[in-house]
């Protein structure tokens, strides 16, 4: 099982890097108005008609929505925000959560104790990440674009991650099972720790 586990957090030890480098890649573009006979001065990107677009990376979007979220929750204080206005601010709270959470929940099993429940937890992250990282960004063709390369791999660890995982749930299981049935009988069809009197 050591080995198993030491197997375990070196590939999760990679699915971290790989989410960093997700992070800092570009998630969604900054989009400014160019007139289509002008062109777009890099790092900006035409995307469609008088449209141009600058790369803008995951950790820029996840901090703008977690300090507008702030922002809003401020508001219903000092008034300045409406009450309608706090489903939105529970939305960007969801979508942070469901965006961060298998990397907490990795980071816990590659650095932690690596127990059952914290597995199916993580698994549990991973699956709301999966439901979430498809629809997120893609509402907006311009948002399908290849130079958007962070999105998509952290849409592609999500995936592999999530497949992962299930296979060492079901393979730990397994094992665990198989490790019970050994012990439940002993050497020469005697019952674990059960005694036979010495004919002798």
């Amino acid at each position: 099982m050591s080995r198993l586990h030491e197997i375990n957090r070196i590939w999760r030890a990679a699915v971290l890097v790989l989410l960093l480098a997700a992070f800092i890649g570009p998630w969604v573009f900054d989009q400014i108005v160019v007139p289509a006979e002008y062109t777009c001065s890099p790092p900006n990107i035409r995307l469609h008609g008088d449209y141009c677009g600058l790369p803008m990376s995951g950790l820029w979007l996840l901090s703008g929505m977690l300090l507008g979220g702030l922002g809003m929750v401020g508001g219903l204080f000092t008034g300045v925000t409406a009450l309608r206005e706090l489903g939105r601010v529970l939305l960007i709270g969801l979508v942070l959560l469901l965006v961060m959470l298998p990397f907490f929940t990795t980071w816990l099993l590659t650095f932690g104790r690596d127990t059952r429940r914290r597995k199916i937890v993580h698994l549990i992250g991973w699956g709301l990440a999966a439901v979430f990282a498809f629809p997120l960004s893609m509402l907006d063709l311009t948002e399908l674009h290849p130079a958007l390369w962070g999105i998509w791999l952290y849409r592609v660890v999500v995936i592999a991650a999530l497949a992962l995982e299930i296979l060492d749930l079901i393979g730990g299981s397994r094992l665990g099972r198989g490790k019970l049935g050994s012990t439940g009988a002993q050497p020469g069809g005697q019952a674990g720790g059960e005694l036979t009197p010495n004919p002798g």
